[in-house]
């Protein structure tokens, strides 16, 4: 795995992150239409099993909402692949695609304060392709 760091203004500090893009991730399924996505990972001395996954368009524009948003992730895989599925990946399966029901109990987080991204037109088509399948 490729890691890199980068500066968090509100944590004062950096970050490490790893490429969240690979076949195994299934960006296709679980992330459409994003370009890319990245993983900030746990480090020592963290309190916390969870890690912040995020995507971005073609542009490197971080997607805030819609079916590419990343979402926190409440178990990082460092800790288990495994129990990673069962926490954070088996709530999108159960609600069978269906990004906006999972966003409700997982919103994405743009604590930063990024634009929203996609625009207000590609939000409602997105939106409008879910409800007509």
């Amino acid at each position: 795995m490729w890691h890199n760091q980068l500066w968090d203004e509100q944590r004062e500090s950096y970050f490490t992150w790893e490429i969240a893009s690979s076949p195994a991730e299934r960006r296709d399924i679980y992330r459409p239409g994003a370009k890319f996505c990245i993983r900030s990972l746990l480090e020592p001395g963290m309190i916390t099993l969870a890690v912040q996954h995020c995507c971005y368009d073609v542009k490197q524009r971080l997607i805030t909402r819609g079916r590419a948003a990343g979402t926190p992730n409440l178990i990082s895989p460092q800790i288990s692949w495994e129990l990673h599925k069962k926490v954070d990946i088996l709530p999108w399966v159960l609600c069978k695609g269906d990004w906006l029901r999972y966003h409700q109990m997982v919103p994405p987080n743009n604590a930063v304060k990024c634009e929203e991204n996609p625009k207000d037109r590609e939000f409602y088509n997105q939106i409008m392709d879910l409800r007509n399948i």
